[in-house]
């Protein structure tokens, strides 16, 4: 008998601050990105309702350099990629967890900036609308 496994999501949203880029012992280049997703939906009186989901996604490789590169608080876009379990310990003693977003994809929503337009990080936006993917999406932990 073979069990099923499948850990996948697909997420559309915006970012909810600037990603932050960083970088491993080891040099991996690694980008924690905010993600905001609404919902709408009818609540009990049958009146239309929002939530708002948020999610922390970390992004390796070139899709960390890339998005921090050319991506800004308030930004759309579409995240690819499977959840990861975090646990640890702080120094107090306490134990954490958290559950994140490892992203594979990301594909880029926003509008093709004009040459006019002053870019809100250095260098040109991507001129392709094909999705960033890492080459390793799984970066070194």
């Amino acid at each position: 008998m073979s069990a099923l496994n499948l850990n996948h999501i697909c997420l559309a949203g915006r970012l909810t601050r600037d990603p932050v880029l960083r970088k491993t012992s080891a040099g991996t280049p690694v980008a924690d990105i905010g993600l905001a997703c609404h919902e709408t939906y009818a609540d009990k009186t049958g009146k239309q309702a929002q939530h708002t989901h948020y999610f922390d996604v970390v992004a390796w490789n070139k899709s960390a350099t890339t998005v921090a590169e050319y991506l800004t608080k308030g930004d759309p876009l579409i995240v690819e990629g499977s959840l990861v379990s975090e646990q640890w310990e702080t120094q107090q003693g306490e134990k954490r967890n958290r559950v994140r977003i490892r992203a594979g994809r990301i594909h880029f929503l926003g509008a093709k900036r004009e040459k006019t337009e002053t870019p809100c990080r250095p260098g040109k936006p991507p001129t392709s609308r094909a999705p960033i993917s890492n080459d390793d999406a799984f970066g070194a932990l």
